[in-house]
């Protein structure tokens, strides 16, 4: 581990996996690989013995294209069935600039699918990019899918295939802790 802590934890203590090296720390090993599929089961509604052994964690670091450009480690990214799926972990809204920077943390690993030659676009798997936002916000509900084209065709012939859910953890905690919900999301926010 990295990182330091600067005070001792008492006996029993944990430290919470909504902090950021916490969270890389348990979702990018293999060894714990079985957390991961839990949680996509959970999250995704999938059977877990569907999930089990069709889990690959991808590394963190994007490829940068050129050398102004700024390198780009996500929090985690793994292939499931053929879909790509980037989890960010954001605690603080500090500026709207964390969630453009996950959307185009998204949008690379999307268009990565393009290699040189190939003209056949339909190819492209899909692509989810889950945000586990870990801050106070307004949001009633724990879980908000966008896509681009709004789960709708851009036009009858284009499918781009990519979608952004945003987390809610406070409204996840909250519903739990209040008995509104008892979903296995709920849960594990």
């Amino acid at each position: 581990m990295h990182t330091t802590l600067k005070t001792k934890l008492k006996p029993g203590e944990i430290i919470p996996l909504n902090m950021d090296f916490m969270f890389t720390n348990i979702f990018n090993k293999e060894e714990n690989i079985d957390i991961l599929e839990k949680f996509l089961s959970d999250y995704f509604e999938i059977p877990l013995n569907e999930i089990k052994g069709n889990v690959k964690l991808l590394k963190r670091k994007l490829p940068v294209n050129n050398k102004k450009e700024a390198s780009n480690e996500v929090d985690l990214i793994l292939k499931y069935n053929n879909q790509y799926i980037n989890i960010e972990l954001s605690n603080e809204r500090r500026s709207t600039g964390v969630i453009t920077r996950n959307f185009l943390y998204a949008c690379k690993i999307h268009s990565k699918q393009l290699k040189r030659g190939v003209t056949n676009y339909l190819d492209i798997n899909n692509t989810i990019q889950i945000n586990l936002n870990n801050f106070t916000n307004t949001y009633d509900e724990i879980k908000t899918e966008y896509g681009i084209i709004s789960k709708k065709r851009l036009t009858d012939i284009i499918d781009v295939k990519m979608e952004i859910h945003m987390i809610s953890l406070v409204t996840g905690k909250q519903k739990w802790y209040n008995e509104e919900e008892r979903s296995n999301l709920a849960r594990w926010c």
